[in-house]
């Protein structure tokens, strides 16, 4: 089944969701048991099967994954399995569910649901400068982000929420004026934001049925969507008119990972996936791929020098010339606004300590991403900290480890 290099062998779930027939599958498991390695292997067995490469779709929630995926997956399709040529997998279709959305807003909206075929897509930043342009600056003192407004638009829009303060602090008073204010300027600058997008395309596809059995006839789509469990109600509504409730529609997620319920994702859907799909597969993965050797490793090294024992720095005579230790207490630190600036004020702890005498050593940076540390690199250099970036295995590399 695989090339060399590849995994030779998956376990028997995971065997079972590669396996399932096509329609609906639903693959649940925690961080590290290859749900999107299911996806991949999914996809190659596809091309390998001749299935068009451009009916094939990888889908995430994640715009900010989005080219992660379309520089990893390629290369591993070809390497999963013989006979994929790297032509054919840089030709599958890999796409935010908000860009996927675009595609079909553009195809039906000017003639469904009344929109200018020249709408402008704000992207979340635009939204963001729009919004700030129209905060006061007493306003803009609130203790909320601007950062953070597009996304607790979004969840206004899903909850159908009035913002007490008691449920988001920090939001201001005037927000329902900013939100009217908002919609008038898109309106002015003939703009849509993401979630305008997902809602219209949804809407424009449930009153075009000629369209929708035209495109599922002809084009014979397979979706692939990963992080299923960071989807919003609008946006595993639209997948769900998409595909139907007998499509090729493959979900993987874990709904324990769900960090985004405050601005509108739903770790429920993946129940909803299963009264909406009462044919689908279920599959539920088990086995840890990558993260629990090292845990293990980690907690081993913990036992060996406990953190309450180990003085930051010591003299030639072995006193603590900190007089402080380590501390066995986490502390949490709370931002607000872009992650790039949350990067950058985790580095600037990490330099402050560094200058107090502790040495670079004594810290890792924990991501839950392979994004994330491409966006982490340049700070270190910036910041001057030399550093070795741990655990780049992707896709499956790594051999299970042990049930848990």
């Amino acid at each position: 089944m695989t090339n060399s290099g590849s995994p030779t062998l998956l376990y028997a779930p995971q065997q079972d969701a590669v396996n399932a027939p096509t329609g609906p599958v639903l693959v649940e498991g925690g961080p590290g048991t290859g749900k999107s390695f299911i996806l991949a292997v999914r996809a190659a067995r596809l091309l390998a099967g001749g299935v068009d490469p451009k009916a094939i779709f990888h889908l995430t929630p994640n715009v900010h994954l989005v080219q992660e995926i379309r520089r990893t997956l390629p290369p591993e399709l070809t390497r999963i399995i013989d006979g994929v040529t790297r032509e054919a997998s840089e030709a599958v279709e890999i796409h935010s569910i908000q860009g996927f959305a675009e595609f079909f807003l553009r195809e039906l909206g000017p003639a469904s649901v009344q929109v200018s075929s020249d709408f402008k897509p704000l992207s979340r930043h635009q939204s963001e400068e729009v919004i700030r342009q129209l905060l006061s600056p007493s306003t803009l003192q609130a203790r909320v982000a601007v950062g953070d407004i597009p996304d607790i638009l979004r969840w206004h829009r899903f909850r159908r929420s009035t913002f007490p303060e008691a449920e988001v602090p920090g939001i201001p008073s005037l927000w329902h004026e900013i939100v009217d204010l908002y919609e008038q300027e898109k309106r002015h600058q003939n703009g849509l934001d993401q979630e305008d997008i997902i809602l219209l395309a949804t809407r424009a596809i449930e009153g075009s049925p000629d369209f929708v059995r035209h495109w599922r006839e002809n084009r014979q789509p397979h979706y692939l969507v990963d992080d299923f469990q960071s989807l919003t109600q609008s946006q595993h509504r639209f997948l769900q008119t998409l595909a139907g409730t007998n499509g090729s529609l493959v979900a993987a997620g874990e709904r324990n990972l769900c960090i985004g319920t405050w601005w509108g994702a739903d770790a429920g859907l993946l129940n909803r996936f299963q009264e909406d799909n009462p044919a689908c597969t279920h599959v539920q993965l088990s086995i840890n791929l990558r993260s629990t050797a090292a845990l293990h490793g980690f907690a081993a090294r913990l036992r060996e020098t406990p953190p309450t024992d180990h003085p930051l720095r010591r003299d030639g005579e072995g006193n603590a010339t900190s007089g402080e230790t380590h501390s066995t207490k986490p502390t949490l630190l709370r931002f607000h606004g872009h992650r790039l600036g949350m990067y950058y004020q985790v580095l600037q702890r990490i330099q402050s300590a560094r200058q107090q005498g502790q040495a670079l050593e004594d810290f890792a940076i924990l991501v839950r991403r392979h994004s994330s540390i491409d966006l982490f690199e340049p700070f270190l250099n910036v910041f001057g900290m030399p550093y070795r970036v741990l655990g780049q295995d992707r896709w499956g590399d790594a051999p299970p480890t042990r049930e848990g």
